[in-house]
């Protein structure tokens, strides 16, 4: 389950063109953090899905 929420926010950022930098600034979140959460490496808390939602 989790690494099919990651690919979905990597779907989304790469769709709206934003890297994993840009998404890592807009969100307060590492790009360390971002990378493991895309691929399935770290769990989704609803703090950092709202965080993501923010941005994209």
């Amino acid at each position: 389950m989790q690494g099919n929420v990651g690919s979905k926010i990597r779907d989304a950022r790469k769709q709206q063109n934003i890297t994993l930098r840009d998404l890592s600034e807009r969100s307060g979140l590492s790009v360390s953090q971002l990378s493991k959460l895309e691929n399935g490496k770290a769990r989704l808390t609803v703090d950092i899905a709202l965080m993501i939602a923010g941005v994209l």
